[in-house]
């Protein structure tokens, strides 16, 4: 069962599940992010990559989050 997303700590848009490929490795990493629907989250935070599904959702759920 996926961790239920807490919503953006800087907008209170949702949060969302997302992956990229990790470009030295070629590996997925995957991340989650806010949403930004209506373009009002000026910060557009994001937790870090995670090779494991599960600690990106535990970690923004957490609040350990970065801004682009």
């Amino acid at each position: 069962m996926q961790a239920k997303l807490k919503t953006c700590p800087f907008c209170g848009d949702e949060g969302i599940r997302d992956r990229e490929i990790e470009e030295a490795t070629q590996r997925v990493l995957f991340f989650v992010r806010c949403r930004n629907k209506y373009q009002k989250c000026s910060l557009r935070p994001r937790t870090p990559g995670y090779h494991s599904k599960g600690t990106a959702p535990k970690e923004w759920n957490k609040r350990n989050v970065m801004s682009s």
